[in-house]
């Protein structure tokens, strides 16, 4: 079934900026929290690690997606705008405490990024209905 431009854009967007961010995360763990102002000693870096094994699973299913029946979308773009409206949630409240302001960045992305999958979402065309073939049995059973 073809995707919308807009769908295909943000599923590809997610899964490049994710398996970069988990790799980069399982590479050198401080760098993208010192970015945003947040040292990390070596004693904290399982916490990056973990991260980072999340970002380059949800950049499977993002990229997986891409060619994934209907069903499978939907599973792929609710997990990616859960994650991404909590991570937003994350950043607010990290906000809230006296976090560094560049953190408003990537909240306004995932704001946009959430937009473009629910947006991709509800352009993509619905599929016919088919029956499994039990319901088609049943249904030549019938008068």
């Amino acid at each position: 079934m073809p995707r919308p431009l807009l769908l295909r854009a943000a599923l590809a967007i997610n899964a490049v900026a994710a398996f970069a961010a988990g790799v980069m995360l399982f590479v050198a763990p401080g760098t993208i929290p010192a970015m945003v102002g947040i040292p990390l000693d070596r004693s904290q870096f399982f916490i990056a690690y973990l991260l980072a094994a999340s970002e380059l699973g949800l950049s499977v299913a993002a990229a997986l997606a891409l060619k994934a029946s209907r069903d499978a979308v939907r599973v792929a773009v609710a997990s990616l705008v859960v994650m991404h409206v909590a991570s937003g949630v994350g950043g607010t409240l990290a906000l809230d405490q006296g976090a560094s302001y560049v953190i408003l960045w990537n909240v306004l992305a995932r704001v946009a990024i959430v937009a473009l999958l629910i947006g991709g979402w509800i352009a993509m065309p619905v599929a016919p209905m088919t029956l499994r073939r039990s319901d088609q049995r049943n249904a030549e059973r019938l008068p």
